[in-house]
């Protein structure tokens, strides 16, 4: 009777059979028709969208798989392949689109509640899930309170209703930004002191101070004490003193608007680095990010490529005073001592192409020919060749 074959370490169903002849691979072949009729039932019922679409994937690419494998303990990467080859793939689902209801009801309340104030400000919205018609109300009395104490000159105004417990007390918060210019945000207070940033507003530095101002007592923080990416609020106001035939020009998601597209990514993409090294400690193997982005707005691969590389830069010879050919720069998240465990990136796009970016600087380096569609790697100098 033919051996059962060991799927586990599997590199090729037909060059593993070859040693047993005929009735080898026939045995063989029967056993592997099982376990991809297995595979594939738990690709269609077992997982979200995402890891669903990477299951089928791997399917149609030879691999089987085991699903968070339970000899991990700890962060377990989504899949651990063998068949065609071991390695270890994480799945992350990027950038997901606000709720339309939710941009909805916010349009709907704040549109209503500050129709009074028409010829005296305009205002841009942001708002979490969190907002509901209470926050409406709160941030509609921050707007009554400055109008009544009349808008800033010179500065940038913002007005948020905070994640996290807040009390009715108002507090006022100003630093300057990074690019210069003064920012004040005047909030309810928050009870753990922590607020959220305005991204177009970010100070400087971590370390730029915050003046703050709570019930005529001022004190100063430095930012990373005081202002938060991770936090957005659940509504933030925008406010300047152009007119128009109504006050609210738009309402948007405050997690699209407190982080950018590549700074999004890099903290994406380093969780996941997180998760694919404790899966390594267990099994040494490459590891694979999938990542998907099926928001409309979504980065191309030019924004896949600064957050893994780093800013694209422009070096100027003074002999010449012409530019040097574009580079990626230091400040990616991929880097030779940094996020190792992610051998390359599959980045899904809802509009653009498929892109692969593969890891200089991975612990365990990759088959190319695992990767699918365009592949890109950088050499050291910061370049990028398409493979």
């Amino acid at each position: 009777m033919a051996q059962q074959p060991d799927f586990d370490n599997l590199q090729s169903p037909l060059a593993a059979a070859n040693a047993s002849g005929w009735l080898g691979l026939t045995q063989l072949m029967k056993n592997y028709a099982k376990e991809l009729k297995r595979h594939a039932v738990i690709a269609w019922r077992g997982f979200a969208t995402g890891e669903r679409r990477t299951a089928w994937g791997l399917l149609k690419q030879g691999f089987m798989f085991h699903c968070e494998p339970k000899f991990v303990s700890g962060m377990t990467p989504d899949f651990f392949t063998y068949g065609r080859g071991r390695m270890w793939v994480e799945v992350k689902e990027f950038d997901q689109p606000e709720s339309q209801a939710l941009l909805g009801f916010a349009w709907d309340q704040l549109s209503e509640r500050l129709a009074p104030f028409t010829g005296q400000c305009r205002v841009d919205a942001w708002v979490s899930d969190e907002f509901d018609e209470r926050v409406a109300r709160l941030a509609t009395h921050l707007l009554a309170v400055e109008l009544r104490a009349g808008l800033p000159e010179g500065q940038d105004l913002y007005l948020a209703v905070p994640a996290g417990e807040i009390t009715n007390d108002i507090v006022s918060l100003e630093w300057t930004g990074h690019e210069g210019d003064v920012v004040r945000m005047v909030a309810y207070r928050s009870l753990d002191g922590i607020y959220g940033c305005p991204a177009s507003a970010e100070p400087a530095e971590g370390t730029t101070s915050i003046r703050i101002i709570d019930n005529g007592v001022e004190s100063q923080l430095p930012a990373h004490r005081v202002l938060s990416e991770d936090r957005p609020a659940r509504a933030l106001l925008h406010v300047d003193s152009s007119h128009g035939e109504r006050v609210l020009r738009g309402v948007g998601g405050a997690q699209a608007h407190s982080v950018r597209t590549v700074d999004r990514m890099r903290h994406v993409i380093a969780h996941a680095n997180r998760q694919l090294r404790n899966g390594q400690k267990h099994r040494a193997a490459p590891g694979l990010l999938v990542l998907y982005n099926d928001h409309l707005g979504g980065g191309d691969h030019t924004d896949v490529l600064r957050a893994c590389f780093g800013d694209l830069t422009v070096l100027v010879r003074p002999q010449t005073s012409g530019p040097s050919s574009g580079f990626y720069g230091r400040n990616g998240v991929l880097r030779q001592n940094k996020n190792t465990a992610i051998s390359a990136i599959e980045y899904r796009s809802r509009v653009y192409p498929t892109v692969c970016l593969v890891n200089p600087f991975a612990l365990y380096q990759i088959d190319h020919s695992w990767l699918t569609d365009r592949v890109y790697h950088v050499d050291a100098e910061g370049h990028v060749h398409s493979i």
